[in-house]
């Protein structure tokens, strides 16, 4: 796994793998793929489609499989993590035989299991196999199979347990001789004879370093071995490169041992669960002794998971020693899969003074608290084998055969070196052994053992003595009140493989309180090839009332021996059961037969506590913090067919937890809940509802989709929370029933309404038009051909995070008047086009974005899709309500990023968003009239800049080429400004103008053919930026797509177009302004507008 930070000069959007350490203070916020659509097909046949929409915010819509038009769906969101749960798969997903993750919509779209990606779904099935799956291959060591189900099935319930094959990705001059490697090599321990295998992306064949070290090879991605990501290459050769490139100086830790290359990760860098086994007992087989895995999960794991399990299997049927990344994500509980296994070692990382690294994960293990990392390795700025032309090699070369990477995927492989080196001194030793004697002998250094384990790996002491001592002994969490904690006592034995006994002395030392921690004993005698138990006790009581994780180390010395055992313990911060009962519209306990939904936040949870909660029998114990909470639970009721009839919100919004206590959340006083529009001929296209629920540790959007309307929704009264805390969520979109292309010629009524703080007393009125924004929304049309594209519309809470909508379709020309609800509702809305849409041939996909904007009651019009479009900073009040802020120009720091739009539509609030692979354009950046870098990716750029005061020119390029328009063909733009450093984390907005024509046109973007045309021109500024007074504005025309150019004069904001005689076809335009403070902007959009009749 290999940290990343900030690139320093110029951020393209597709930044590599980048150099350790922090980050600069306070970074631009990611770039968004903002209108990015993404489809899942679940295994039950029903897709979701979710799309990214501006300001970090998910619309969802759900189209149920073939005769599940009567299902309901549960939408569980917690910050960037939507699961949709059918109804139908609960008791399924509860007693664990359908793995949650599985329907962990987001989840497969990082993990590329969209259904753009790959037509099938992988999974690990118990067993030989599962009807209808086709095997892929075979995992003994967990007694299962890896499978796929095609996507176009639809799965039926059996009593095998179906997991998702979830991926994982990757996660040297002075960290050598910093492990004590030359000390070991000249006592003759160089790994000779030892066999290593590295299960990562491959290697270089051709690297000087990694000739004839290779004993053998194979690959399990389908791509070749050859390393085309260059993170295997880099940890190949740090475990037993030749150093032949650089006269030994970059040599591995154990250069004399034969490597094992299995090529488990794609050149992407990522490889499947499935495959990673393989690849394991692929090496076991094959003798390897030690296997290096620099990769990992980017979730903590509890060690029971697939891939955890086969760690622990392996390592004991065949004694071999699994050495595991900890992981990048530099957070207490974040060890992921497989570092969390019991069997590995688990490595973190230190720097080369032996700091830890600031990206190194810690533990201690969720679950049981388990004490990990084992221990730590050199991680940062490790310089190792490049091999050229890839991502990993080309980020940070060190001449032609080197390059520098830092992570605990650096760390890995030296600690894999290391065992080798022990290995090839004690050939008879098994893998727990080799762990054994790496950690006891390691060196300490300042932090917890949760960060650090036993120490940093030291071989030079592991080859030297001759007593080893168990790796580590954990006593868990103790729960509160700690006077109830009963004490335990654990052995720490001791193994002498020396001719002579050895007598150790014994001390104890930790950062818990007093008497917490001992060691029964201060003396140990270890026989001569023998071994001794030690006892180390705990005593809950002696916590009082001290929380958190507390480490130590048994330390034993004598015999020239210095050993360390980590010690750790945790102490529950005042904690209570909660019991929630859930009791249906019958009076029963809510059926494990039948998706409900659960959730619980609170202020005392941290970012990674909290969520939803899996009832059993119509009920669950959860242990939470003293503390305040909000609860919002789904419950349903069976109807005759056994599916769900209806769905009462029952909720506590203001809960206090300072005992044991039990809650019972009871649908049966739940209150119909409708919601009407005056119109009587509409229908609801979908009703979503439910609540959204919050705390320190983010929000949770727990609401269920209905398309069916003979499911009745209910809601029992209940107050005491805050806005934001919890807040019940209505969401529907309702008009006349849709025609076949999905299209209305009726007004659509956007509902979307909140009730900050608690469940009202009643939800059951008819809106009034009155009380909402009427739009009347026009359609232009780029193309001359009549067309059709979907129309979304998009409205969130302020605590919202993602929201439904429907799939419905407009004509290009066309029109429709579209209702929305007022107040505070943030409207994101879109014009977009997906492949194969609307029947149409296959095109790339766009959309039309509005910023966000809060409408307030009354009339409005907004035209969509008309020209001219090109660069700008849509954003601009324009009387509807409140607009959104975008930061199309900003400084954090000394990080300058401007992402301002090329396609920007003629409306002061809109945008055009393209997929950039369909996109040709990019950016360069200038300081004082030097270009200072670069990228090729249309959408923004980025740099870090000097703090002083100078001018900056951002200009940027964009072609394409689209089916669906034949107007803004290429656009220019130049962005001039002046800026210095800004203090703080707030950033400082960037003084960007820009200036906007806005020709009269018909629905086809057309203008007449008269001699004279007007451009009305508006200018635009970055809002919150001083604005200055505008210095000057030219324009200027093309009737030859840019190959002559003549002047329009301006006056008053106007400019005017002198048109040739009997002229048809397209008109570009070329704009410019500047101010009195040094701010300019140009601008070039070729093929503006059409002129006269197509």
């Amino acid at each position: 796994m290999t940290a990343r930070t900030a690139l320093p000069v110029i951020l393209t959007l597709a930044a590599g793998i980048l150099t350790g350490g922090t980050a600069a203070a306070a970074p631009p916020p990611p770039i968004q793929a903002d209108g990015q659509s993404h489809a899942v097909t679940l295994l039950t046949g029903d897709k979701v489609i979710v799309t990214d929409v501006p300001g970090g915010r998910h619309s969802v819509r759900v189209e149920p499989g073939p005769g599940r038009e009567n299902q309901v769906f549960f939408k569980q969101a917690k910050e960037d993590q939507l699961v949709v749960l059918p109804g139908d798969v609960a008791k399924q997903v509860k007693s664990g035989t359908l793995d949650r993750a599985l329907f962990d919509v987001t989840g497969l779209i990082k993990q590329g299991y969209d259904d753009a990606s790959r037509k099938d779904l992988p999974v690990i099935v118990d067993g030989a196999g599962l009807t209808g799956a086709s095997t892929v291959r075979s995992l003994p060591s967990i007694h299962a199979v890896a499978a796929t189900l095609p996507k176009g099935g639809v799965w039926t319930a059996s009593g095998q347990r179906v997991r998702l094959d979830r991926k994982v990705k990757v996660d040297l001059d002075q960290s050598v001789p910093q492990i004590g490697a030359p000390q070991a090599w000249q006592a003759g321990y160089t790994g000779k004879g030892v066999k290593v295998a590295v299960l990562d992306t491959g290697y270089d064949h051709e690297h000087p370093d990694l000739k004839n070290v290779v004993a053998d090879e194979k690959d399990f991605t389908g791509e070749g071995v050859q390393d085309g990501n260059g993170h295997g290459t880099h940890v190949a050769s740090t475990v037993a490169g030749s150093g032949a490139a650089s006269n030994g100086r970059y040599q591995g830790a154990a250069p004399d041992a034969r490597l094992l290359i299995g090529k488990a990760l794609d050149n992407e860098g990522s490889g499947s669960f499935s495959t990673i086994i393989e690849a394991m007992q692929w090496a076991a087989d094959a003798g390897a002794k030690v296997i290096s895995m620099s990769l990992g999960s980017d979730t903590p794991s509890d060690g029971t998971d697939p891939l955890s399990e086969a760690v622990n299997t392996i390592s004991r049927e065949k004694g071999a020693l699994f050495v595991v990344a900890a992981g990048n994500e530099g957070r207490d509980k974040s060890i992921g899969s497989p570092g969390a296994a019991d069997a590995a070692l688990t490595v973190g990382s230190v720097s080369k003074q032996d700091i830890q690294s600031s990206f190194s994960s810690r533990g201690p293990r969720i679950g049981d608290f388990a004490v990990k990392p084992d221990l730590t390795g050199p991680g940062e700025a490790i310089v190792a084998a490049r091999a050229k032309g890839t991502e990993a090699g080309d980020h940070d070369p060190v001449g032609d055969f080197y390059a520098r990477l830092s992570g605990t995927s650096m760390a890995t492989p030296h600690v894999a070196g290391a065992a080798a080196i022990l290995a090839q001194e004690h050939p008879q030793w098994t893998g727990e052994q080799l762990k054994n004697a790496l950690t006891s002998t390691a060196k300490v250094n300042a932090g917890s053992v949760y960060a650090q384990g036993a120490g940093r790996v030291d071989v030079a002491r592991a080859a030297q003595q001759k007593v080893t001592a168990s790796a580590s002994v954990g006593f868990g969490l103790v729960t509160w009140p700690h006077d109830q904690g009963k004490p335990q006592v654990k052995d720490v034995t001791y193994t002498n493989d020396g001719d002579q006994p050895v007598e150790l002395t014994l001390a104890l030392t930790s950062d818990a309180p007093a008497g917490v921690l001992s060691a029964a004993q201060n003396k140990l005698v270890v026989p001569a090839h023998g071994t001794a138990k030690a006892q180390v006790s705990s005593r809950p009581q002696a916590l009082g009332a001290a929380t958190g994780s507390f480490g130590g180390r048994l330390t034993a010395t004598g015999g020239g021996a210095v050993l360390q055992t980590a010690v750790g313990i945790s102490g529950e911060r005042e904690s209570y059961d909660l019991t929630i009962k859930l009791i249906d519209r019958q009076g029963k306990p809510q059926s494990d037969d039948i998706q409900s939904s659960l959730a619980l936040m609170g202020d005392a949870l941290g970012p990674d506590e909290g969520g939803y909660l899996s009832t059993a029998g119509g009920q669950v114990t959860v242990r939470v913090p003293k503390g305040k909470y909000s609860v919002s639970s789904l419950v349903t009721t069976a109807g005759p067919d056994g599916s769900v009839g209806d769905i009462t919100l029952v909720g506590a919004p203001g809960l206090t937890v300072s005992n044991k206590q039990t809650l019972t959340l009871d649908a049966r006083p739940g209150k119909k809940v409708t919601v009407k529009v005056p119109r009587k001929s509409a229908v609801n296209l979908f009703r979503d509802f439910g609540a959204i629920v919050g705390g320190s540790g983010g929000t949770v959007n727990n609401t269920a989709y209905v398309e069916p309307e003979s499911v009745g929704l209910y809601a029992v009264p209940a107050t005491g929370g805050t806005a934001s805390t919890f807040v019940t969520a209505y969401t529907a979109q309702v008009t006349d029933p849709l025609d076949k292309d999905l299209v209305t010629h009726a007004p659509m009524y956007n509902l979307n309404y909140g009730w900050p703080g608690e469940v009202p007393a009643r939800i059951d009125f008819t809106v009034r038009e009155e009380d909402m924004a009427r739009v009347h929304a026009t359609f232009g049309n780029k193309t001359g051909k009549a067309d059709l594209v979907v129309r979304a519309l998009n409205g969130y809470l302020p605590i919202q995070t993602f929201t439904a909508v429907a799939t419905t379709r407009v004509h290009l020309p066309g029109e429709r008047v579209e209702f929305y609800t007022a107040g505070d509702v943030f409207w994101i809305n879109q014009l977009y086009r997906e492949p194969g849409d609307g029947g149409n041939p296959p095109s790339p996909f766009g959309a039309v974005w509005a910023t966000v904007t809060k409408y307030r009651p009354g009339s409005f019009e907004e035209p969509w899709n008309f020209g001219v479009e090109g660069p700008g900073l849509p954003g601009a009040a324009d009387g509807k309500g409140i607009p959104g802020d975008p930061i199309w120009g900003g400084r954090w720091g000394d990080q300058l990023s401007v992402r301002a739009p090329l396609f920007a539509d003629s409306g002061p609030y809109q945008h055009t968003w393209l997929d950039p692979q369909h996109v040709k354009g990019g950016w360069s950046v200038y300081r004082d009239g030097k270009l200072i870098g670069s990228n090729t990716q249309y959408t923004a750029a980025s740099a870090e800049v000097p703090p002083e005061e100078a001018t900056y020119r951002f200009a940027g390029f964009a072609d394409r080429a689209v089916p669906w328009s034949e107007l803004s063909t290429h656009v220019e733009s130049s962005w001039t400004f002046r800026s210095a450093h800004v203090a703080g984390e707030d950033p400082g907005r960037l003084p960007l103008i820009a200036v906007k024509a806005k020709p009269s046109l018909d629905p086809y973007n057309r203008v007449p053919a008269t001699p004279m045309t007007v451009l009305p021109l508006r200018v635009e500024r970055q809002q919150g930026a001083p604005a200055r007074p505008l210095k000057s504005v030219k324009a200027e025309v093309s009737f030859d797509d840019g190959k002559t150019w003549a002047s329009a004069p301006v006056m008053g904001l106007c400019a005017f177009v002198a048109n040739p005689a009997n002229a048809h076809g397209f008109v570009s335009l070329r704009v410019s302004a500047s101010d009195t403070a040094g701010s300019a902007f140009e601008s070039t959009v070729i093929r503006a507008y059409r002129l006269g009749a197509p």
